[in-house]
Formats: C-alpha cells, structure tokens, sequence
C-alpha cells in the first residue's frame, strides 16, 4: 500500500485532479489496492461523475465470484437499474407510462402514510388510549 500511496500522490501532484479522474482506470486495472486508496483518499476531490464509477464498482476476494456478483445485484437493486432496464426493454406507450408514473404517487403516498402509522404505533411513550383496561 505504501507503494499505492507514493505513485498516487506523484499522480495527483502531476496531471492535477481533472486529468487524474482519466488515469483512474489504468489504476484501477493495476490491482485491489488501486481502487480501495482512492476511494478513500480522493473521493472528496473527485467529481460525481466518478462516484458512480467507484458505487458500482465491486472488487473480487479470494477468488469468490459468487460473493461479488450477491454485493453488484445488491448494489444495482438499490439503484433501481433493474426496474429501467424492464421499462426500457419494450416500448412504453404515453397511457401506459402516465398510468404507470400515477400508480408509482399513490403507492408512494399510501407507503408512507402506513409506515406513519406503523411508527406512531411502535412508539412507547404514547397516551393510553383505554387507561385501566391492562
């Protein structure tokens, strides 16, 4: 990692941040190590559009393929790239796509309302309602 460090920063000091966002993936390609320094040391430096890079970015461990493709599906689950790729794989007529985009709101609106709820109910320190019926 020492190493990793030394031609970082030679790197950095070098092309600058802006030219160092290009030479990221020759880094990357070099090792584990590469991707793991970076993340933690210039992710307050780097523009946005390489942290998307670096979320979908998954590092194999000892060889456990398996392991990694769990933590992408996870990862790209979250970001919803599963539900845009099953809307764009076919046509999307306007109705469908308004119907669709109305449905989403409502769903929405009722999840949130019910987990309101959900949470007024868990909570401990509430009123009794029916104070001596225990």
């Amino acid at each position: 990692m020492e190493g990793a460090e030394a031609t970082l920063d030679e790197l950095s000091t070098e092309y600058g941040v802006d030219s160092l966002i290009g030479k990221l993936e020759l880094l990357v390609d070099d090792g584990q190590l590469w991707l793991l320094h970076l993340c933690s040391k210039l992710f307050d430096r780097i523009k946005m559009r390489h942290a998307k890079f670096i979320a979908r970015t998954v590092l194999v461990q000892n060889n456990n393929v398996e392991e990694a493709c769990r933590v992408l599906n996870r990862i790209l689950g979250k970001e919803e790239i599963y539900d845009q790729f099953r809307r764009t794989r076919y046509y999307e007529k306007p109705f469908q796509t308004r119907r669709r985009i109305n449905f989403e709101r409502c769903k929405s609106i009722y999840n949130e309302d019910m987990n309101r709820k959900i949470q007024f109910v868990l909570r401990k320190n509430r009123v009794e309602p029916f104070p001596g019926c225990n």
